[in-house]
């Protein structure tokens, strides 16, 4: 939530101060701006690297997938054995009580995507074959289980380009005046990006102790759960672009401005009008965004240790 929080304010300093120096003073300026607030960042990111607790990964693991798949093709008409013993492991050596390997993850054999374990049957070594260990076979199996989450993140991204970029064009076309203020239409994001800065104490601190009591989860609701409101609610949000699209066109075609230079003519429609369907899609990132965050953290604890954290 706090690196949700932070995003966002960033993102609405972005969008009305950075917009506005772009707008008024230069690209040349805001551009110069951002890079110095990157340099920054990674400045006081490294101020803390000492602290980091971090694993240096060994190998490659598009090497270890690879040969995974490999070796589950090249065995792919050996009958997998009835027996799990049979399927290769690196073993623990002990040593005066103490294991010489017990830093080495190891994870229990599933039994989904079986055809998987193929990669690991000891019978079919041969020289100059590296044979994959069962470990390896299930981080495989973890990752082909994560591709339906990936996905959902495309549909999500769908809806983040279609506002951040479409409903701009759109602003531009409509009455921008805030009284004697005058809005950029590329300063119209911020509007989703407030709403997140509002909900999220308010989803943290009431929303999650409130569910907590009903549901029993620590986190008020799964993160799946969460992922699919979120996912949900950015269907209503499409929903409302879709109609206040139409009612833009409408307009348009009543005064007959359809061609007409929004910059002299603009439509007698508010660019306001745009903050209904931000609103949804601010509540819907707020639970969609987080809760793949936090998910894909809580696999990665419960598969591969607390290392995975640095």
């Amino acid at each position: 939530m706090t690196f949700l929080f932070s995003l966002c304010i960033g993102a609405c300093i972005g969008d009305v101060l950075l917009v506005w120096l772009q707008n008024n003073e230069g690209w040349n300026i805001a551009l110069s701006i951002s890079s110095t607030a990157i340099l920054v960042g990674l400045f006081v990111v490294s101020l803390g690297y000492t602290k980091f607790r971090n694993r240096i990964p060994t190998g490659s693991p598009v090497t270890k997938i690879l040969n995974v798949l490999v070796a589950t093709f090249r065995n792919r008409n050996v009958d997998l054995p009835s027996n799990s013993e049979d399927l290769y492991e690196e073993k623990q050596v002990c040593n005066n009580n103490k294991s010489i390997f017990e830093d080495l993850e190891r994870l229990q054999l599933t039994t989904q995507f079986r055809f998987l374990d193929r990669a690991a049957i000891m019978s079919t070594v041969t020289t100059g074959r590296k044979l994959c260990t069962v470990t390896q076979v299930e981080e495989v199996k973890v990752l082909i289980r994560m591709v339906p989450i990936f996905a959902s993140t495309i549909l999500m991204n769908t809806c983040i380009a279609q506002l951040q970029r479409f409903s701009i064009q759109q602003g531009v076309t409509m009455e921008r005046k805030l009284g004697s203020l005058e809005i950029s239409s590329a300063s119209v994001p911020i509007i989703p990006m407030a709403f997140i800065v509002i909900l999220t104490p308010l989803y943290d601190r009431v929303f999650v102790p409130y569910a907590r009591r009903f549901t029993g989860v620590e986190t008020g609701i799964t993160h799946l759960q969460r992922v699919g409101i979120g996912l949900v609610l950015s269907i209503f949000s499409m929903a409302a672009a879709a109609i206040v699209e139409i009612k833009r066109k409408d307009i348009a075609e009543e005064y007959n401005l359809v061609h007409a230079n929004p910059h002299i003519s603009p439509l007698p429609m508010s660019v306001f009008f745009l903050g209904f369907q931000y609103f949804i899609f601010g509540i819907a990132d707020l639970f969609t965004f987080v809760g793949l965050l936090e998910f894909f953290y809580s696999q990665l604890l419960k598969d591969f240790g607390p290392w995975v954290l640095l």
